[in-house]
């Protein structure tokens, strides 16, 4: 229960699968590291993620509170989180693994054409990390004006905003090896253009934006 709703009449509940091996198949339910918002334990811990409803065509993961260890190099080589069982078309470009500090970021994965549930899974390798994770799903529906294009990995549906790499931790994070970042922007009406200022952008040899 998380306090009264519809003038006091009845209760607002909150939804959240905080023990590994457990399912969240409510719209805006929470995945919860053990232990949550203490250091999570070491091992892997796997949550699963229903459909709601059959009408859903997408998960956006909200990354609320996700830290995890930096990566070495760019490199995801100790804690990691993992999101599988998606359709082909964000199969393209679903990171392998991410790591690092994620709070404040977010990812669409299109479910369309699945029908096990999808996945994720973390990986804490070090006994002494201090990871930790809340994840809000939201549920899309197909017919829903937030829905976001097939093929995005982030989506962004206001007239201004930030286009971020995961672990930017305000500029001073490393990029993570072996990505493919898309990033959509929903058409706003009464716009004409789109103007792009980047207050970090840095990228190594063969590194290069479309």
């Amino acid at each position: 229960p998380q306090g009264a709703c519809a003038s006091s009449f009845g209760v607002c509940c909150r939804f959240s699968a905080n023990t590994c091996g457990s399912k969240i198949s409510e719209n805006n339910g929470y995945i919860e590291s053990p232990n949550y918002p203490n250091a999570a334990p070491s091992g892997l811990c796997q949550f699963e993620i229903e459909k709601c409803d059959t009408g859903v065509c997408q998960y956006r993961l909200v990354f609320e509170d996700v830290v995890l260890t930096n990566p070495m190099m760019g490199s995801c080589d100790n804690d990691t989180v993992m999101v599988s069982n998606v359709d082909p078309v964000s199969v393209a470009t679903v990171p392998p693994a991410l790591c690092g500090t994620l709070t404040g970021q977010e990812m669409y994965v299109w479910v369309n054409s699945t029908d096990t549930a999808s996945k994720v899974l973390f990986n804490v390798a070090d006994m002494t990390s201090n990871s930790k994770w809340k994840i809000r799903v939201e549920q899309v529906q197909c017919t829903s004006d937030n829905l976001a294009p097939r093929g995005c990995l982030t989506y962004g549906t206001t007239t201004a905003g930030s286009i971020q790499s995961y672990n930017i931790q305000g500029g001073n994070g490393e990029l993570l090896n072996n990505q493919k970042f898309s990033h959509c922007l929903k058409y706003q009406d009464g716009f004409c253009d789109v103007a792009f200022t980047a207050s970090k952008f840095d990228m190594g040899t063969g590194e290069s934006p479309t």
